[in-house]
């Protein structure tokens, strides 16, 4: 995973840095940082960003754009935000972050707080290796709208573009068997929550856009596993 740290203080970007190796080291993840001292460096890098530990008491303070603006720009990111005092840490509320830490924080609590985004991004994200590059990409799952197979290539459709995926279908289907994603067809895997219209036997529409066929040979477990779905989720709905 990639971990940006902006601080100007580059002494305390590099101990921040350190620490955060070691935790890689000791927990077999691999946790890759970048630091800036700029923050419009930090907003020009190309790199796909996991999570961001950003620096909140700065001459211009300006941390919680910078958090603000990585967050637009990768959905799924992860914050942490160090400052001085709690007042320091007003805007950042408003964004959201997996800690808050006010000095003098120990490292165990640096780690812990990495290791909580860590947590969170593999439960809520999933990592595509993009066909025709070396380029990693993380999506959030919830976005997935359906995955298929289009001329021997493998489809992701989401809320914010599409992308061609280095790994089958079969991988996919069992990557997000666990997500309430379910196959209609041979050559289609849907997310259950993104169903706006269902046809039995026939087709389901997806955001109110997307037509997939459901194979007849799917029928049956489909309808059963979206009639659960169903179920699941009034209940959900009555409990809140």
């Amino acid at each position: 995973m990639n971990i940006l740290i902006f601080n100007p203080d580059e002494k305390e970007a590099r101990k921040l840095e350190r620490q955060i190796k070691t935790l890689g080291e000791g927990t077999e993840k691999q946790l890759k940082t970048y630091c800036f001292t700029d923050l419009k460096r930090a907003l020009r890098a190309k790199t796909n960003f996991d999570i961001a530990l950003i620096e909140t008491d700065t001459e211009k303070n300006d941390g919680a754009a910078l958090g603000k603006a990585l967050k637009n720009k990768f959905p799924y990111l992860k914050l942490l935000y160090i400052a001085n005092s709690y007042d320091s840490l007003d805007e950042c509320i408003d964004i959201g972050a997996v800690r808050y830490l006010v000095r003098p924080f120990s490292e165990g609590r640096l780690k812990s707080g990495i290791i909580e985004a860590v947590r969170r991004l593999e439960e809520e994200t999933v990592a595509i290796n993009l066909k025709g590059s070396f380029e990693t990409y993380r999506i959030i799952i919830k976005d997935i709208i359906f995955v298929e197979i289009v001329n021997r290539k493998t489809k992701l459709v989401t809320v914010n573009g599409t992308y061609l995926s280095k790994h089958s279908l079969t991988y996919w289907r069992e990557r997000l068997s666990d997500f309430g994603f379910v196959s209609t067809h041979i050559s289609f895997i849907v997310n259950l929550s993104c169903i706006t219209q269902y046809r039995r036997n026939k087709l389901v529409v997806l955001n109110n856009k997307y037509e997939i066929p459901i194979s007849r040979s799917r029928c049956s477990e489909f309808h059963k596993c979206y009639m659960d779905y169903i179920s699941r989720t009034e209940r959900k709905t009555a409990g809140g």
